[in-house]
């Protein structure tokens, strides 16, 4: 089992004293935040760290406040922490997943059992006919004893069946010389599908390889929240922007209330967004990564004053 990396452990144990702190179990966590015990037991052991398990840090620090434990933690070395353990579980993937592509190719490369083990064919052996005189595939050492040669006449003691037995008793053809080379002709076809599944298995451990080190863009995970209308009696949801600044430049698509949204960077100072239900206000908006704005009025990241982000998230 391959041993676990040190900046895997030391988010892992940051991220069980965030857990600790809320005073709740694995269960009555999983009622608070969108993953199951078994999950969430995979983020705070450090075996998956992924973007849910930072997510899942930024829920923690909002639940243990709510509950009355606040938690003294920087965002900015929570982050690092973060970053440095995602590196080092994705150089882990990376490497096991090089040591299956290993397997994979010495597996498909590997002589198959029609390649080994064949027997050496024995020498052919003379075949006897019937009256005793070797094939003609063994040259006689006695001119009598060939085909070719005329047979004694029989004497006149010799009785007339013995002769025409042996003039009847026609030598046996010799065995095809095409038989063998029928059954070496098998092996240029393996070695062809070796070969070629040598060369996909190859191919696909070079485009794996390419996608695991093809740049990724971070996100941080939010749900759309606070969309409830006094008014209306429901939640309305909030539309998405092109721009901030401009009140009616969105092409109405709205996201629902509960909704994931991955968020790429957070700017401060924009126009003032008011709920009328909640009286709050916001000049904060997130960018998403797919290019554009909400207020994050309607957000459930955490609401910090200062320019600084939370979490981490870089300025726009």
């Amino acid at each position: 089992m391959e041993q676990r990396h040190p900046d895997i452990g030391r988010w892992s144990g940051r991220l069980q004293e965030l857990a600790e702190a809320t005073g709740l179990s694995l269960r009555q966590l999983s009622e608070h935040v969108p993953w199951s015990p078994s999950t969430l037991s995979r983020y705070l052991s450090g075996e998956r760290v992924v973007d849910e398990a930072w997510l899942l840090a930024s829920k923690l620090i909002d639940l243990a406040h709510r509950r009355g434990t606040p938690v003294d933690v920087r965002s900015d070395e929570l982050h690092l922490l973060y970053q440095q353990a995602r590196k080092a579980y994705q150089q882990q993937r990376r490497s096991a997943r090089g040591k299956a592509d290993q397997v994979g190719e010495s597996a498909a490369t590997a002589p198959t059992s029609s390649d080994v083990g064949l027997p050496e064919r024995p020498a052919e052996q003379p075949v006897v006919a019937s009256s005793g005189q070797p094939n003609a595939t063994e040259p006689a050492t006695d001119s009598s004893e060939q085909p070719n040669a005329t047979p004694p006449a029989p004497s006149p003691d010799t009785p007339a069946t013995a002769t025409s037995e042996q003039s009847d008793a026609a030598p046996e053809p010799p065995s095809s010389p095409d038989a063998r080379p029928a059954r070496r002709s098998r092996r240029p076809f393996v070695l062809a599908l070796a070969t070629a599944v040598a060369v996909a298995a190859v191919a696909a451990a070079v485009w794996a390889s390419l996608l695991w080190l093809r740049p990724q863009t971070v996100v941080w995970r939010a749900n759309i929240v606070g969309t409830w209308s006094a008014q209306h009696q429901q939640h309305l949801g909030v539309f998405r922007f092109r721009t901030p600044d401009v009140p009616g430049d969105t092409d109405k698509a709205t996201y629902h209330e509960g909704t994931a949204v991955s968020i790429v960077c957070q700017a401060r100072h924009r126009r003032v967004v008011s709920d009328p239900t909640t009286g709050q206000s916001s000049p904060v908006w997130n960018r998403l990564s797919d290019g554009y704005w909400i207020p994050d009025l309607y957000t459930d990241l955490p609401k910090v004053t200062g320019e600084a982000p939370p979490l981490g998230i870089p300025l726009c």
